[in-house]
């Protein structure tokens, strides 16, 4: 999902930049914007998808894991090493190979032949300049295939064996690795091939976390409100693995765990973490399954049990990668911190490291919560298939019959449609006090209305409020249209309204909503009364303010419908606020490589992958900043505003700035922040802020507890995620070299036609 997001926020390019991959020209392609509800035209190079294929590879964030790369070194020097001693000529194959570093550490420590198989174009072409470069292109033999599509004698002269690969994701198998591995030990490696790494065992924790949980489950809301769904309360969820940065959340044990407003707090109910699979890669074939279902009751002879009463929520899970058959090489730990089972006391290299390319999974088991008692007996399910892992929890006393395997399919369709974020925003105590402060606000403006016909058009994606609303208002004060524009989301509304029996109009665009308007005012007996609202959410939004849809919808309405009254009731304001952050190690995912990769150049690789991000990155990308350690450098300020009472004009050419500003295309603010330490900014962190009710504003993608500089700012774990704005090494290095102003300069602007915001940085 990390990734998936990652790809989509990746909608936005800088005409002005051209890439030195290739020459190109500039074309206009449509594109449905999702921001402004229309579709629009974009002047993007002849490469774009090339380039957006390059800067979507994240390798630079991989190679930046010197605990990775620092556990691959030592296993290829000591597998090499002990092999040569022994007489054994070492033929070494790379499988997806990358920028060829591996390749070129196994060179280095004496193999006598390295075969390099990257099946990605642009990544293997400039790797063979990177081999180059490093002056060990006569030492490794690059081939541009996939491994499965090599063949002996004809790519390679000989079996290798040595294999050393890096194929793992978050769940371990997810990117293929298991049919890789079972090809290349029939096809590729010699019987008695050593692999790097050899074997991954995987472990497991039960947890108790009403937090984790609600990512999963939206719990009711009380009253007569039919939302949630019987039907999405029995929905088992989805089976896609919901990834996240555990080391982060906070882990206690007999303290009492609340739905507080920070939430994040997880419970162990294992005494310790139960080591449940383990995969060889090492030949023969037949050490490798592509599909397994096995159920886990016993740990070395003893059952397991819960070492403390609970609900169960979710099964956090994650893997040990054992480098060489030796074990001399420490392992490489996905362990959350402090619960590693192969830390040795006194080393610290079993110390588990910071990594974005790798996270820990969390599952949640069918039968979740599932209450347990102190000393309960439990069996664990567990499946897999050639790219996934299930996990299932059970008492003892009661479990089903294993048979095949089972993945929970959400069949309510909620999990499907919406994100993650969306349920736990949902969930989240400040955001339902801020939708019951919004239902109040229009139920009673809209009963002190004088006018005898009333639409109530409301503006939101997978949002509650048109119920809530309806709840609340008399069913003569006004007829309710709600747009969602999500189709999946109208497949989940429409029955929940049929089954409250209310007269809420759903329409899936705006052309049917203006459409549904036209044709209720011109049926109407008396001028009618168009009120808009919005609790601002758009599933297609990546960042808190891409959710100014409702805006856009405003101003068509008005364009549509001039002879009759039509005011926006809430949202009435937007304000996007900064602070300058500086990020323990987020800032590596951004960060080029340099000279000095474990004694490897690869300038050339951060040389492709920025030209080719500055083509198509937006300069501003959603992170869920609550998962990274950062501290704030500056006290938080607004750094755009505007009134939305006046809506946006149209014209042939598509929405332009209101009548009130003239006849401006972008709107354009600036703010400085004065820094406290200006040498350890690495980013900029942004958030929206909607006034929604008098003085009311509701905050998305914000901190959760005041800002204080020089302190770790605590950021809200719900809803929609911050941006960020990474400063380029330049800008970072001139700010931090400031003696007596330490500044930096924000300026905003507003592009009325695409409805984003732009920011640009400079040090002042």
């Amino acid at each position: 999902m990390r990734n998936f997001m990652r790809l989509l926020s990746r909608i936005k390019m800088a005409t002005c930049m051209k890439s030195p991959l290739r020459h190109t020209l500039s074309t206009f392609i449509p594109r449905f914007n999702p921001t402004t509800g229309m579709v629009q035209w974009d002047n993007v190079g002849e490469d774009y998808d090339f380039e957006q294929e390059v800067a979507q590879s994240a390798y630079a964030d991989m190679l930046h894991d010197r605990d990775r790369n620092q556990r691959y070194y030592e296993a290829l020097r000591h597998v090499i090493t002990s092999m040569k001693a022994a007489g054994r000529e070492v033929h070494v194959l790379d499988i997806g190979s990358g920028t060829g570093l591996l390749s070129m550490m196994a060179a280095r420590v004496g193999a006598d032949s390295v075969i390099a198989c990257e099946a990605f174009g642009p990544v293997a072409t400039c790797a063979q300049r990177i081999l180059e470069a490093n002056g060990l292109q006569e030492r490794v033999k690059l081939i541009h295939k996939h491994s499965t599509d090599l063949v002996v004698g004809e790519d390679m002269p000989r079996k290798a064996n040595v294999l050393v690969a890096e194929l793992f994701d978050t769940e371990l198998i997810g990117e293929g690795a298991l049919k890789v591995y079972l090809h290349a030990a029939d096809n590729l490696l010699t019987p008695d091939a050593i692999l790097i790494p050899c074997k991954a065992k995987m472990y497991l924790q039960i947890v108790e976390s009403p937090f984790l949980w609600s990512h999963n489950q939206i719990e009711p809301f009380g009253g007569d409100l039919s939302f949630p769904s019987v039907e999405m309360r029995r929905c088992h969820g989805s089976p896609v693995v919901f990834d996240l940065q555990v080391s982060r959340l906070k882990f206690v044990h007999n303290e009492i765990i609340t739905n507080d407003e920070n939430r994040g707090a997880v419970r162990c109910l294992l005494e310790s973490p139960l080591m449940f699979h383990e995969f060889n890669f090492a030949p023969y074939s037949s050490n490798l399954k592509l599909e397994e279902v096995k159920r886990i009751t016993e740990v070395d002879g003893n059952p397991i049990t819960a070492c403390r009463g609970g609900l169960a929520h979710a099964v956090i899970m994650w893997w040990e990668l054992q480098m060489e058959p030796s074990n001399h090489v420490p392992a490489i730990t996905m362990a959350p911190v402090g619960t590693d089972p192969c830390a040795r006391p006194g080393d610290p290299r079993a110390t588990p490291a910071w990594r974005e390319h790798w996270m820990q999974a969390v599952y949640f088991p069918r039968c979740c919560p599932l209450a347990l008692s102190a000393g309960e007996a439990l069996c664990v399910d567990f499946s897999h298939d050639a790219f996934s892992i299930h996990l299932d929890l059970h008492r003892a006393s009661s479990s089903p019959p294993l048979t095949e395997q089972h993945l929970p399919f959400c069949h309510c369709l909620t999990h499907v449609a919406w994100p993650r974020s969306r349920f736990a925003q949902l969930n989240h105590p400040r955001f339902r006090e801020d939708s019951l402060r919004l239902t109040k606000f229009v139920i009673d403006h809209v009963s002190a209305l004088q006018a005898p016909s009333i639409a109530l058009v409301i503006v939101s994606d997978a949002s509650h409020i048109p119920l809530q609303v309806h709840q609340f208002l008399p069913l003569s004060k006004a007829t309710i249209f709600h747009l969602d524009s999500s189709p999946m989301s109208l497949k989940i509304m429409d029955p929940l309204y049929r089954k409250a029996h209310s007269d809420i109009r759903l329409e899936e665009n705006v052309d049917n909503l203006l459409d549904s308007l036209e044709s209720f005012v011109e049926k109407s007996p008396t001028p009618v009364e168009i009120c808009v609202i919005s609790e601002p959410f758009v599933v297609t939004a990546l960042l808190p303010w891409n959710s100014i849809k409702f805006w856009y919808v405003f101003g068509q309405i008005k364009e549509r419908l001039p002879r009759h009254s039509c005011w926006l009731m809430a949202p009435t304001h937007l304000r996007i606020c900064a602070v300058a952050m500086d990020f323990e190690h987020l800032w590596k995912i951004r960060a080029p490589v340099g000279a000095d990769c474990e004694g490897f150049d690869l300038r050339l690789f951060d040389k492709m992958i920025l030209s080719a991000a500055a083509a198509t990155d937006a300069p501003v990308e959603p992170q869920p900043l609550w998962q990274y350690a950062g501290k704030a450098r500056s006290l938080p300020s607004s750094v755009f505003e505007m009134s939305l009472l006046d809506p946006p004009t149209f014209s042939a050419h598509g929405p332009e700035a209101p009548n009130t500003l003239g006849a401006k295309a972008v709107q354009t603010q600036t703010l400085t922040l004065s820094t406290a330490d200006g040498s350890s900014v690495n980013a900029v962190a942004l958030w929206a802020e909607w006034r929604i009710a008098d003085e009311m504003w509701h905050v998305v993608g914000g901190p959760s507890r005041p800002i204080e500089v020089n302190k770790e700012v605590e950021w809200c774990k719900a809803g929609p995620h911050p941006g960020v704005v990474f400063l380029n090494p330049g800008l970072s290095d001139k700010l931090g070299s400031q003696k007596q102003s330490r500044a930096l300069k924000v300026e905003s602007s507003f592009d009325f036609y695409t409805g984003e915001p732009n920011f640009c940085l400079s040090v002042v």
